[in-house]
């Protein structure tokens, strides 16, 4: 699958309202909370713009989650880490852990290719993706989907058929 050219303006997207911290003993996690969600998940294309202008044009890479209730309303959104230009290093345990203290059911994550080169996922995004979706599930929460972006084109590992190892 190819990635998709993406035009739209920041002025389309909901910003959130408040930083929200939760604390629990040596644990603290810091996401954006609004006092009504961000917006509603509705399909991958939605999705992918959204992504795309928020961390499409960051010149290292960021995994950002998107954390979403049963409506598949989101209501947090959390650049869990920063790498360099070419990596982050990221464990599924802190993707499930923060998905668990705010208590999601559902949950998309996403990170950016700073060399905009995203015509297919790489072996690693695949292989982090299902390994991180095999850990949400044993907890019971949806992985909706996993996006590689750039400043002007993501590409959806859902859409790729990519979400399930074999």
């Amino acid at each position: 699958m190819k990635s998709v050219e993406v035009r739209l303006t920041k002025k389309e997207i909901v910003e959130p309202k408040v930083d929200f911290i939760l604390e629990l003993e040596h644990v603290k996690v810091k996401a954006n909370e609004s006092d009504k969600p961000i917006f509603k998940v509705e399909g991958s294309k939605q999705l992918g713009k959204f992504l795309v202008l928020e961390i499409g044009d960051y010149t290292q890479e960021v995994l950002m989650a998107l954390y979403l209730n049963t409506k598949n309303e989101v209501l947090y959104k959390q650049n869990l880490f920063v790498g360099v230009v070419d990596e982050a290093n990221v464990s599924p345990f802190q993707v499930v852990q923060s998905t668990v203290l705010v208590n999601a059911p559902k949950v998309v994550i996403a990170h950016n290719h700073p060399s905009s080169h995203i015509e297919y996922p790489s072996d690693n995004d695949v292989e982090f993706t299902q390994r991180l979706n095999a850990c949400l599930q044993m907890l019971g929460v949806d992985l909706l989907d996993s996006f590689v972006v750039s400043v002007d084109s993501y590409c959806s590992l859902a859409e790729c058929g990519l979400l399930y190892g074999e």
